[in-house]
């Protein structure tokens, strides 16, 4: 199956941004509040959240960096 490169791109920034915020949340949930009996959904609320900031940043954010990436000279 072929895939456009536009639709590789938002399914690859999608993998990317939801592991990362995924785990995000759960190193600021657990710092700040620890684990009770509220944690899980305490945590999947942030994660929504997060979620919805980290996705659009790294639209914006992942073809800048590649475009730098692309003008360094990297020396072997």
């Amino acid at each position: 199956m072929n895939m456009s490169r536009k639709l590789y791109s938002y399914i690859f920034t999608f993998l990317v941004a939801g592991p990362m915020s995924l785990i995000m949340t759960l190193a600021i949930t657990i710092r700040n509040n620890g684990f009770n009996a509220s944690f899980f959904p305490f945590w999947m609320r942030a994660f929504g959240f997060g979620f919805c900031i980290a996705y659009p940043t790294a639209l914006i954010v992942v073809p800048i960096a590649r475009k730098i990436i692309e003008k360094i000279k990297w020396v072997n």
